[in-house]
């Protein structure tokens, strides 16, 4: 009996106790369960007047970035980043980092818009919080994105309704407005609640546009979004409300106060 026992042991030891010697360290094992950061995106401009250049970095051997421009998620089979990308034309693109012994890094995107038109002047009928006024007063119309981050200076910032009027000389052909906002609910900033327009066309007539937006029903990380704002008409003027939310939800840890509206850019189109 000890003699069988004896070889039982043996024969355990011998094969690690059944652990096939061919299997990955588990220190390996371990990095693949952890994910990748992912890569880190730097553009000298996100509003294209001419070209832009676009780096996405992630300094670690053996990584290759991934990316697509159709609003798709990268696979290895999606183009590779290799040197800084030329940008001639608007649209979103979307990066991803990959390594044979990590997962996947989660997306990250940047959005590039072409150029709008120029107007005359902007004049807010309500002002912008001393807090946050902007880089100038022309802040709303001079062409540069803000960033993520709501302390960026090309961030407007009011905790009440905003109002301002954008005139055009001569009256010119609009077909749409984009208006950008940031959503960032910790930091209580809340998408616009409403926009209504008031179109002064070049016949002098007045023509006017409502949208409601729907609010937000849980937290979500911070995002930069826009409003695409149908005119399609030959405006002089226009004066654009925006309404902020009056009533924090009770979802939310400051219910019922006023919530916080960022907005960083108005572009119009032809």
């Amino acid at each position: 009996m000890k003699l069988i026992l004896r070889s039982l042991i043996g024969c355990l030891l011998l094969l690690g106790c059944g652990k096939d010697p061919k299997e990955p360290p588990s220190h390996f094992l371990q990095q693949q369960e952890v994910a990748l950061v992912p890569p880190r995106l730097a553009a000298t401009a996100t509003i294209i007047d001419s070209t832009v250049t676009l780096t996405a970095n992630l300094r670690m051997p053996g990584v290759q970035i991934h990316y697509t421009t159709n609003g798709t998620s990268p696979t290895q089979h999606s183009p590779r980043y290799q040197t800084p990308l030329v940008i001639r034309e608007a649209g979103e693109y979307t990066f991803k980092a990959f390594h044979e012994a990590w997962k996947p890094s989660e997306e990250v995107k940047m959005h590039f818009y072409a150029k709008g038109l120029v107007p005359a002047k902007l004049v807010y009928a309500t002002q912008p919080s001393p807090q946050y006024p902007g880089v100038s007063v022309r802040a709303l119309i001079n062409h540069q994105k803000a960033s993520l981050n709501f302390s960026d200076k090309q961030w407007v910032g009011f905790d009440t309704t905003a109002i301002a009027q954008v005139h055009f000389t001569p009256a010119t052909r609009i077909g749409h407005m984009q208006l950008g906002y940031l959503s960032d609910p910790g930091s209580w900033i809340f998408p616009p609640q409403g926009v209504e327009i008031s179109m002064t066309l070049r016949t002098g007539k007045i023509k006017k546009f409502k949208l409601d937006i729907p609010p937000l029903t849980r937290a979500t990380a911070a995002k930069q979004a826009t409003l695409k704002i149908p005119i399609a008409q030959e405006v002089s003027s226009m004066q654009v409300k925006v309404t902020n939310v009056k009533k924090i939800p009770s979802w939310h840890e400051g219910k019922g106060a006023k919530g916080w509206l960022f907005m960083d850019e108005w572009i119009f189109y032809e």
